[in-house]
């Protein structure tokens, strides 16, 4: 249980440096173990993944630590210096040779931002021959991305997974990579594009504060707490850098995601389709602290000695972009978060979470919508359970964690009839939530009160 007295400290300086500190000292090792000498995308993977998930974490992923090397180097640290060089040439020999002999289209994404502002740190360190070449390499990285982005204009007015045929994540992500690179090396055309995208994404996500994965016209698909972190968190910094955020919005992203996690600070799975157990990730840290409750929770999650935030185990990409964040939040005091007040909190679909006495429970009959519209992608899972349950001190109870197409890990089903298939119905009450769900051939009635343990 971590001591909720913390909130109310907030978010000042001293405790961001701290925090920042703790980033820079944790990235050099981890890096010069990743990028050692004669390591390979295959080499340095996970080899659970495919292969192109092997060559997209190694050469843009976990390349994002090249902007904290850069401010290692900046301070005369050779090793970083030695790093950020190695992946400078990763990335010219991504471009050049890798792809081609691999079969591979996929841009440099998310390191995008982090080569530029590596760049803008120490260029002046380097020769002139040196600086103009990179300088070369991140126009022609930045001119790639644009190219498989259809230049950040959308095939349908639909600005979710239908936009571009891939997760409008990586589009946002894309474009604050674009914006930056523009600003740094003097392309305000780019930033133009990057930041009229950026306006009709945000004029597209759901009034309620999230992002959907997939969905519909009807915007069945339901809060992503995997899509909304990232995908609001770039188009904060985006619209921040052009002085037009609209804090309100932002900040309701932000209180969306910490109402959708226990009193752990763990997210609940059952809430979103990619059903990720994960708890407070890099992105989309700076929508926290554009509110009391959120600085409590970010002073809460990042103290260094008794947070849920585990800095030596983080990715390369995820100290990266958690130094990028704290570098935008903004400062002040906080408040007890929403995972630790007692009451209730739902959406205008049918998805709901009640707190009590120590215990956080969830309920949902949302539509398994994404069996529809990408049944056959690894990333489809599915809305088949309708449950969470967590306590404080005992952790999860039932964690609403889904499966790949196992109709055994469905909440209620008749034989293989375990996926509800329209949208259905929640009613809450002070201390009780009841949902009405629909599957293929039969209804369910599932009442929170039957549910509960203790």
């Amino acid at each position: 249980m971590i001591d909720p007295r913390l909130a109310a400290e907030g978010l000042h300086p001293e405790f961001v440096e701290k925090v920042r500190a703790r980033i820079r000292a944790a990235i050099l090792p981890r890096a010069l173990d990743y990028y050692t000498e004669g390591g390979t995308a295959y080499a340095q993977a996970n080899p659970l993944l495919k292969k192109a998930e092997m060559s997209v974490n190694y050469y843009d992923y976990q390349a994002c630590g090249v902007s904290v090397l850069g401010t290692l180097a900046s301070e005369g640290n050779e090793q970083a210096l030695a790093l950020v060089r190695r992946i400078f040439d990763n990335t010219r020999f991504y471009m050049d040779e890798w792809r081609p002999k691999e079969g591979y289209t996929t841009p440099i994404r998310r390191a995008q931002l982090h080569l530029v502002l590596c760049y803008e740190r120490i260029h002046g360190m380097l020769s002139p021959a040196e600086a103009s070449e990179w300088r070369a390499l991140l126009i022609r990285t930045a001119e790639d991305m644009l190219h498989h982005f259809h230049g950040l204009r959308e095939r349908t007015p639909a600005l979710d997974n239908r936009g571009f045929g891939t997760g409008i994540n990586h589009v946002a992500i894309a474009a604050e990579g674009i914006y930056k690179t523009g600003a740094v090396l003097g392309r305000p055309d780019w930033q133009t594009l990057a930041g009229d995208f950026t306006d009709r994404l945000v004029a597209y996500g759901h009034p309620e504060g999230y992002f959907e994965e997939h969905t519909n016209d009807a915007r069945e698909g339901g809060p992503s707490l995997v899509y909304t972190p990232l995908t609001a968190g770039c188009a904060y910094l985006v619209q921040k850098w052009r002085g037009r955020a609209d804090r309100e919005r932002f900040a309701r992203c932000g209180a969306l995601y910490r109402s959708l996690v226990d009193a752990r600070f763990h997210a609940l799975a059952f809430t979103d389709e990619r059903a990720n157990p994960h708890g407070l990730g890099s992105y989309g840290i700076a929508l926290h602290a554009l509110t009391p409750e959120g600085r409590g929770f970010l002073r809460m999650a990042l103290d260094p000695d008794h947070g849920t935030v585990r800095f030596d185990g983080m990715s390369l990409e995820g100290l990266a972009r958690m130094d990028v964040e704290l570098g935008h939040v903004e400062f002040g005091d906080g408040a007890v978060p929403e995972p630790l007040r007692e009451g209730t909190f739902r959406i205008a679909m049918p998805l709901g979470v009640t707190r009590s006495g120590g215990w956080t429970m969830g309920l949902s009959a949302m539509r398994a919508l994404n069996r529809e519209i990408a049944p056959k992608s690894d990333y489809a899972l599915d809305r088949q359970t309708l449950l969470h349950i967590s306590h404080e001190r005992a952790g999860v109870i039932l964690s609403g964690l889904k499966s790949k197409h196992d109709p055994l890990w469905s909440t209620v089903r008749i034989g293989d009839d375990a996926y509800p298939v329209r949208t259905g119905d929640l009613r809450m009450e002070a201390g009780r939530m009841v949902a009405q769900v629909f599957y293929e051939t039969f209804s369910v009635e599932v009442d929170s009160q039957s549910a509960y343990i203790g």
